[in-house]
């Protein structure tokens, strides 16, 4: 019987083929188990896409326009306040905390004499918890309010609010304002006399009458401000640029990041928010050698002479048409700036800059591209992908005006909850 192979030459062929085939076959199985894994990869970012596209829908959005109608209103009535007697430049310090739901909104503020002896006091902290309506305040000539008669009474101890016309059975009521409350007229010459009640019952009523809208002051029952030493009243621009001697932790940027986020839908297009917002505008408070991130403030100051009321007007960024919308981009730069904790102008590179050293409309657009992929390394995938929407401006959404309703959805889901997730991922509350 003939060998099936007689030629070394065809043995080598055949054996090549053979292991040829044996490779296919090996080859062909990694191929499918390849696809059977894509496959189980796709189903899972499926699902994954699914549960994120329910959360943003079942996710309850705070009532931001209800915040920040009552901001504008509580700026121009401190602005009609602060001046009646005094002509002294005053700087007013706004914090927003987080409501615990739409009914209880509250303001937190600081008020602050830029000169030392242009009063008998240098700053005050105050609570302000905005009112819906005016109540029945009757104003005697000295400013004062006259109250029902009855003070030991139950009903003694709340103001009234007008009925409405169609509704006449119906009163809205604020715990807390006693009915002797005032109605403020002259703010920094009242709050002299204010010093003397640290108490829990309503100081007196500020009042709006362009918007119909009231404010009723309280000394804070936990304050920001520690009375016991020295003002620590810092901005993020000094702490940023080591100008204050203290660095923030990792800790306290997270807080801060969150509280800022959520300052843009809470303050924008408002006397206290301009679109160049930034680390200058936003002022600290130390307790101690602790800085209280959680409360966050943002500055504005206000003068006698209205035109120059408000924000400083510092120019962060070069505007310019790669920007769509400058509010939500200069929250970017801030982002970027509490990530690598450091001001933003010193992270430009002199490539990004002009032959002279200075900016173009384009410098701080691709820098802040540029340094996407380092707020990814450093903070990770959540934070730097809100910051990337920021900074690029993709929402996916035809208009990027933040009086664009879908807009400010899509701006709170993909940056103001996914920085908050983040927080709470990394605090471990998520």
């Amino acid at each position: 019987m003939q060998a099936p192979f007689t030629d070394p030459r065809s043995f080598k062929s055949a054996y090549k083929r053979f292991k040829f085939g044996i490779k296919k076959s090996a080859y062909m199985d990694l191929i499918q188990e390849l696809k059977r894994d894509n496959s189980s990869l796709r189903q899972l970012a499926d699902q994954e896409m699914s549960q994120q596209a329910g959360k943003s829908s079942f996710r309850r959005r705070p009532n931001f326009e209800r915040v920040r109608s009552q901001a504008t209103s509580l700026f121009t009535s401190l602005q009609r306040s602060l001046h009646i007697t005094c002509q002294a430049p005053h700087e007013v310090n706004l914090c927003v905390p987080t409501p615990r739901s739409d009914q209880d909104v509250s303001f937190r503020l600081v008020l602050h004499h830029k000169t030392a002896l242009a009063s008998s006091w240098l700053y005050e902290e105050a609570e302000v918890r905005p009112m819906s309506s005016k109540p029945n305040l009757s104003v005697h000539g000295d400013g004062n309010t006259a109250g029902g008669k009855g003070s030991g009474t139950k009903s003694a101890n709340r103001v009234t609010f007008a009925q409405s016309q169609t509704v006449a059975t119906k009163t809205t009521r604020l715990a807390g304002i006693g009915s002797s409350a005032a109605e403020i007229h002259d703010l920094c010459g009242s709050i002299s006399r204010f010093r003397s009640s640290r108490c829990e019952t309503c100081l007196g009523v500020l009042t709006d009458p362009s918007r119909d809208l009231q404010h009723a002051l309280f000394w804070p029952s936990a304050p920001v401000v520690d009375r016991t030493s020295s003002l620590g009243m810092l901005s993020l621009g000094e702490l940023l640029s080591q100008q204050a001697g203290q660095s923030l932790s990792v800790a306290e940027t997270k807080h801060l990041a969150v509280e800022l986020s959520a300052c843009v839908l809470r303050l924008y297009d408002t006397p206290w928010l301009s679109k160049q917002w930034g680390r200058n505008e936003i002022t600290l408070f130390k307790r101690g050698n602790k800085i209280l991130a959680e409360y966050p403030f943002i500055s504005a100051k206000m003068v006698a002479v209205p035109a120059l009321t408000g924000t400083s007007g510092h120019a962060y960024f070069q505007s310019g048409p790669a920007i769509s919308n400058e509010t939500v981009f200069a929250l970017g730069i801030l982002l970027i700036e509490l990530c690598l904790r450091q001001p933003f102008d010193q992270l430009i590179l002199p490539s990004e800059r002009d032959p002279d050293g200075t900016k173009n409309e384009m410098s701080d657009y691709y820098a802040a591209l540029r340094l996407l992929d380092q707020v990814d390394d450093t903070a990770g995938h959540r934070y730097g992908d809100a910051v990337r929407r920021c900074v690029r401006g993709h929402f996916e959404q035809r208009t990027t005006s933040l009086d664009n309703e879908a807009f400010r959805r899509a701006v709170y889901d993909g940056v103001v909850a996914e920085i908050q997730d983040d927080a709470n991922q990394f605090f471990g509350r998520a």
